[in-house]
This record gives C-alpha cells, structure tokens and sequence, in this order.
C-alpha cells in the first residue's frame, strides 16, 4: 500500500504557525481498552486547557472534549501494539483548530481505513454518513466504522484528512485530523 492522503493533510502547511499547540503522548495501556473513561479524562483535560483562551469556555470545553475523545477512542481501538504511543496535537490557529491524532496499526486495519478513504473520496462525508446510517439499519449490524469521524463532520462542520504510512519495518502510521472553524467561541 502506498501513502495514502485523505483531506486537509498538506494543507495546513500553507497556513503556517499556529498561535497555540499542545502535544500529549500517551502508551496505551489495556486499561484504555476496557476503561473508555480514561479516555474521556483525558480529553476533558485536554480541552479545558485549550478552551481557557475562548468567551465561551464551556462550549468550547464541551466541542473540545467531543472532538478529541472519538480522535482518542479510535487511536485506542485501531491500535495493534498496546505497548506503541498515541500522540494527540491540538494546534489553535485563531478562527480555527485542528486536532490530530497519531497511533500505529497493522495491514488489517489500515485496509479497512484505506477503503473508508476511498468511499469518502467517491461521495461527501455527509452523503457517506447517512449512507452509513441506511447499510446498517436495513442490514441490523453494528458495523458502523468510521460513523464517529462522519459525525463530528456533520456536527461540528468540521474538516477531516486522513493519512496512512507504511513504516519501515512492520505496521503502519495513521494520521487522523479534524479543523474545525471556532468563532462560535468567540476568541478572547
């Protein structure tokens, strides 16, 4: 599989230095796995930091959390090796953040995610969520990869970019990204 780029990737180079960052890592341990509400601390933690430069702090506290939480979950859940660092950027670029999320994956994986970029190259993300919606109610599954991405799209009118690296020996690195336009904070 060669590098795949989905989104905004690349494109933030254009816009330069953001006016703020935070970068956390973080070695997922199982407790991640079976205690989602480690996630949700985190990004409660994360997003309260970030939020103490808007108006509307609980607002952007609770868009925030939202955003980063499914970043997290997914970089949590997708990851194969439970000893591998997941890396959450939040970058504050004055009417815009972007937050990212960095995890590690195997072939399996980063197939499925390699197809969901494609439908979503072939269709809107919004056309793609509620396609996602209608395949699983009239199949009555519970396979909705990728629904959680789609919906902070459709939620928060957010940007999504995607990428996908082989590394250089095993596995592959999975870069997933949402902008999103902030000015319903009101910036201070």
């Amino acid at each position: 599989m060669e590098e795949i780029v989905y989104g905004l990737y690349n494109e933030l180079d254009k816009v330069g230095v953001g006016s703020s960052e935070i970068t956390m890592d973080f070695v997922i341990p199982l407790e991640l796995m079976s205690e989602w509400e480690r996630c949700g601390l985190i990004s409660d933690y994360l997003a309260r930091y970030e939020a103490f430069s808007f108006d509307d702090q609980e607002l952007a506290t609770q868009v925030l959390s939202t955003i980063i939480n499914e970043l997290l979950e997914n970089a949590v859940k997708f990851s194969t090796d439970k000893n591998k660092i997941v890396n959450i950027t939040i970058k504050h670029f004055g009417s815009f953040l972007s937050v990212e999320a960095v995890n590690n994956t195997d072939e399996e994986h980063a197939v499925d995610l390699e197809t969901f970029v494609s439908k979503l190259k072939k269709s809107t993300p919004e056309e793609f969520f509620y396609e996602q919606i209608e395949k699983n109610a009239l199949a009555q599954s519970g396979n909705l990869s990728g629904l959680g991405l789609l919906t902070l799209v459709n939620d928060y009118e957010a940007k999504l970019g995607i990428k996908i690296q082989k590394r250089i020996k095993t596995g592959y690195d999975i870069f997933t990204m949402v902008l999103f336009f902030t000015n319903n904070f009101s910036n201070s």
